[in-house]
């Protein structure tokens, strides 16, 4: 046992207004918890500030999964356990900090059992039909490209600027294999979900159709700079030398550099930043 931190924490409405007499956690503008600091104790144990702060994250995460959807049946029963336990950890001279640790960890496994999948297949979903998306014009664009008679007229005109359509058909499906591999990338990265990974799908917040665009430019970067010579890869017996002339090599080396997109960035920059270094 120990002395609170809290003389009381009271369920309240989204704007924090404590009534009188304060709401049951059951009534339905019961949506938030406000925590009346006792302004006596000069030291506040560690363990009640942490908990303090992670009750806090949970209510967030409640919020944010539920209530912006309207699914207050949802939620209700999750802030009902979240507000008897933040009494029972932070409030009056009998609190039971680390009994309510223990019931907040079961309480955050339960909820991410009960939402992860969806919130983990609802993304790959989201990632995929993007991903879908922005692969069909690049097909189509191979599939023209890859008509082109180099001898025509339309081969001869894109060789006056400067245009190789063999090598920018390459590209076409290096684009395609990195739209590929950022959503195995996620797949493969999210197998054990937190809480945060609940209401961030993402460390760095990026939205699905901006982490393929920004993994897409670092591809074509990459891509350009292989396709120049300035950096080789070789997977077995293949090298990016084979990039422009095998539709199969760029697709696998775009597919590589789709699953490395977090650390795709920063070997381009790494590698802009030391040309010298870079064979």
């Amino acid at each position: 046992m120990a002395v609170g931190i809290c003389k009381a924490v009271y369920p309240c409405t989204r704007d924090g207004e404590v009534s009188t007499p304060p709401l049951a956690p059951t009534a339905d503008d019961a949506v938030s918890l406000s925590f009346q600091i006792d302004g006596t104790i000069a030291s506040p144990p560690q363990d009640q500030l942490e908990l303090k702060r992670d009750i806090e994250r949970t209510l967030d995460a409640l919020t944010r999964l539920y209530l912006k959807d309207g699914q207050k049946a949802k939620f209700r029963p999750y802030y009902v356990q979240l507000a008897a336990l933040a009494v029972l950890g932070l409030a009056g001279p009998n609190a039971s900090p680390e009994i309510a640790r223990k019931a907040l960890d079961s309480l955050t496994g339960q909820l991410i059992d009960d939402e992860g999948a969806r919130i983990k297949n609802g993304h790959i979903r989201r990632l995929g039909a993007l991903a879908a998306l922005f692969s069909l014009p690049c097909l189509v664009a191979y599939v023209i490209l890859r008509a082109i008679d180099p001898a025509g007229h339309v081969g001869n005109f894109l060789l006056s600027l400067d245009v190789d359509a063999t090598a920018l058909s390459s590209f076409m499906l290096l684009w395609v294999g990195c739209f590929l591999g950022v959503v195995l990338s996620y797949g493969v990265r999210t197998t054990t979900m937190t809480l945060s990974d609940l209401v961030n799908v993402d460390a760095d917040r990026l939205l699905p159709g901006i982490r393929l665009l920004f993994a897409g430019a670092f591809t074509g970067v990459l891509g350009i700079l292989l396709v120049l010579g300035v950096v080789e890869i070789k997977v077995g017996s293949l090298s990016s030398h084979d990039l422009v002339h095998s539709p199969m090599v760029a697709f696998l080396i775009g597919t590589l550099c789709g699953v490395s997109e977090l650390t795709l960035p920063g070997a381009v920059a790494k590698k802009a930043s030391d040309l010298i270094s870079l064979k």
